[in-house]
């Protein structure tokens, strides 16, 4: 992580970051000028290169932004568009943390998950919401953290802590103490905790919305006689609510339950080469399991696989059931939601995995790497991001080949396409090889709105005689085989995405039965494309 950047140092969380970030001998540079200002923002990218920022400047206490609601936002929203038109400008692609809070959900009466009703009630709520907003709309590589309640013994007033420390001297204990909201229900976590939470979040590039809480509420009676050592006759005043956070989703990202990868490496008579792809795989920055399943090998491959041990699972099958049986053997033996098909005779850098699980989110297919020797992302994409699948669709249409080799799938989108079984399945000749490693990627575009394509020479493939792709280009007979065996992949794809449009026609009239006609028109459709799907050996799949 090269530099570090942060708004709103001067709060009490950023005070608390800033102190733990140098203990840690992390490069760091806080912003100084006014958020508001775009030429004092155009300064301090102009300064550094970020590889990640932390977003916590704004107008937080609820009698500042309620006496001037303008100014807060100004600083919440309009600072927000500010920074990110900064980061377009300067043309990086830092981790953005973006501070939200809890003040955006609707008080309901059981923990609240990122899912819940939105309904920001005070000015304070509908600003930060406003800000989320900006972010997700106007940038990609994001974490939105919604905290609740936090404390730290130096915050100042008017914040609920200090103003009860404050209390708690000056005024009669033996008096009714009288608490606005005494009844409310809230999760109160130590800013310490919360900067810890948000260390872990950026180092491990989590993306999407979390909530950042304790997972327990508390109500505001209670935690207030905690902080005394007097019995206090607490007195109600106002309204009540209950904000306490479900923090499943941040719990299944910080124990891995939900990010586990695995590196699948199918393989047959290369224990040359396969060794290479193996240490790449064991050295990645990110955990992950690594896999090598030996279809048949009649080399040395089996005593080569026995030094590594435990640090690998080796699946080894006497008989060579071809290559698409080898890959989906070794996938179905993984533990782990996403995988990365690595060919036997290539290698990845060793940050592969940490770069490409940085885009792999909800709403993402897959996440390809830019290979020197065949593919040319920069020309096309110009910088890493994610972008929208229609765009990695038309390349695919148009006969560009991006190998699974280069990418990072969800284990299931896998499984899906290479139980397709016999692609291709037209009148041409099966090309050795050729077929489910197109449709894995061509699947993950029809399914997913988004695609990560990473610029970076990150995938190292090596032509050589043997290989599939080397062949191709030298032999003309094998071109063409291969070539016409993509072709009717992509027939299929396109049958496949002409089905699914009629199925959501026919979900559609179905809905709309008043409009029997075209809900009859769009039955017929749908028989007529699958009876053609059918006739060419392929059921539809989704």
């Amino acid at each position: 992580m090269n530099n570090i950047g942060i708004t709103g140092a001067g709060g009490t969380l950023g005070r608390i970051f800033v102190d733990k970030l140098t203990k840690d001998g992390l490069e760091y540079s806080c912003f100084r000028g006014d958020i508001c200002s775009k030429e004092d923002l155009k300064s301090w990218f102009g300064r550094s290169n970020f590889s990640a920022l932390i977003h916590l400047a704004a107008v937080v206490p609820t009698t500042e932004v309620n006496s001037d609601p303008e100014r807060a936002y100004q600083v919440n929203v309009k600072g927000t568009e500010n920074l990110i038109e900064a980061i377009g400008e300067a043309k990086q692609n830092p981790w953005l943390f973006y501070a939200s809070s809890a003040h955006v959900y609707k008080s309901k009466g059981t923990p609240i998950n990122e899912f819940d009703e939105i309904d920001p009630l005070s000015v304070y709520g509908k600003t930060k919401y406003a800000a989320e907003s900006v972010v997700s709309k106007g940038y990609d590589n994001y974490c939105i953290g919604r905290i609740f309640s936090f404390y730290h013994e130096t915050q100042e007033k008017p914040f609920l802590y200090p103003a009860i420390i404050s209390r708690l001297k000056e005024e009669d204990l033996s008096r009714p103490f009288e608490l606005h909201g005494a009844d409310s229900v809230r999760d109160f976590l130590n800013a310490e905790k919360v900067v810890d939470i948000i260390l872990k979040l950026m180092k491990g590039r989590a993306v999407g919305i979390y909530n950042i809480g304790s997972g327990e509420g508390i109500s505001i009676r209670d935690f207030v006689q905690g902080m005394s050592d007097k019995k206090l006759n607490i007195k109600h005043m106002g309204g009540q609510d209950y904000l306490v956070a479900d923090i499943s989703k941040l719990n299944d990202f910080l124990l891995n339950k939900n990010r586990k990868v695995a590196i699948v490496i199918p393989t047959f008579n290369r224990s040359v080469y396969v060794q290479e792809s193996v240490e790449s795989a064991l050295c990645q920055t990110y955990p992950c399991e690594v896999i090598v399943c030996d279809h048949g090998s009649t080399d040395n491959t089996p005593e080569v696989m026995k030094k590594y041990g435990n640090k690998i699972k080796y699946i080894r099958r006497n008989e060579d059931f071809g290559p698409h049986f080898c890959w989906l053997d070794g996938i179905l033996h993984a533990d782990a939601e996403f995988i990365h098909l690595q060919f036997d005779d290539d290698y990845v850098d060793k940050t592969f995995i940490e770069e490409t699980m940085k885009l792999m989110r909800e709403d993402v297919g897959v996440v390809i790497a830019n290979d020197l020797r065949y593919f040319h992302f920069k020309e096309i994409f110009i910088k890493s991001g994610l972008f929208p699948s229609s765009r990695l669709e038309k390349l695919l249409l148009m006969g560009a080949m991006y190998s699974p080799g280069a990418s990072l799938f969800r284990k299931k989108d896998l499984i899906d396409a290479l139980y397709q079984g016999g692609l291709p399945v037209s009148k041409y000749k099966r090309y050795h090889g050729v077929g489910p490693d197109a449709f894995c990627t061509l699947l993950a575009v029809l399914r997913y709105k988004k695609v990560g394509i990473i610029t970076d020479n990150m995938v190292f493939f090596r032509g050589r005689k043997g290989s599939i792709t080397f062949d191709a280009y030298r032999d003309p007979q094998k071109k063409a085989q291969m070539h016409n065996a993509y072709r009717d992949v992509l027939y299929y794809y396109k049958f496949l995405k002409w089905y699914w449009i009629f199925i959501k026609w026919y979900l559609l009239c179905d809905q709309l039965k008043k409009f029997r006609y075209l809900h009859l028109w769009a039955m017929n459709s749908i028989r007529k494309v699958r009876e053609k799907l059918c006739n060419r050996g392929r059921p539809p799949i989704i």
